[in-house]
């Protein structure tokens, strides 16, 4: 896992430093289970969401629809699906914001 972290979030990898970035990996992961995720590839998106918007973006009130992972009364791919898409809303929005800069 830390090896696409690394590939993929180098920047952040390298602002980190290879302790903090294992420990926020390993974080990420155990949040990821604590909410239900069990597939490699749930657990991969779950980890990606923590680096595109925060490692508790989760619990952010800026994100209150992310609230949405820890509903277990839907299936744990379902749940990120959705998430994923508001959080691509969201990128989107603020990578709008940031070219009229």
């Amino acid at each position: 896992m830390a090896a696409l972290v690394r590939r993929y979030w180098a920047e952040q990898w390298l602002r980190d430093g290879e302790g903090p970035g294992m420990e926020r990996v390993r974080a990420a992961i155990a949040k990821a289970r604590a909410a239900g995720f069990q597939a490699a590839s749930d657990i991969i998106r779950f980890v990606n969401l923590t680096y595109a918007l925060g490692p508790a973006f989760d619990t952010d009130p800026r994100y209150p629809w992310a609230a949405l992972l820890h509903d277990r009364s839907q299936l744990p791919a379902a749940r990120l699906d959705r998430v994923c898409q508001w959080a691509e809303k969201v990128l989107r929005t603020q990578e709008k914001e940031t070219e009229k800069v």
